[in-house]
């Protein structure tokens, strides 16, 4: 993941929430992901459950199946995926 999209990340996080999110905190979540677990709804659903966790965002169903469309529809590409976390932090 690019600097200024961890960087935008953590921004967007704490304007939108009020909550920090460490960079230390993304990267141990990113250090756990690997290509299968971009093709396994299960370990998406895990990984998002995570996320949300996390940043203490609770996640709809509807709004899960919407990630996991995206990021299967993505064929996992990283600069895919790198356009597709921006525009979901713009909704």
């Amino acid at each position: 993941m690019h600097s200024s999209l961890s960087d935008d990340i953590l921004r967007t996080v704490k304007k939108r929430l009020g909550k920090t999110i460490t960079g230390d905190d993304l990267t141990h979540i990113a250090k756990h992901i690997k290509p299968s677990v971009l093709r396994d709804e299960h370990a998406l659903r895990k990984l998002i459950k995570q996320v949300s966790t996390l940043a203490g965002i609770p996640v709809t169903e509807a709004t899960t199946k919407e990630i996991i469309a995206a990021i299967t529809d993505s064929k996992a590409n990283p600069q895919q995926l790198e356009a597709l976390m921006r525009h979901m932090l713009r909704k």
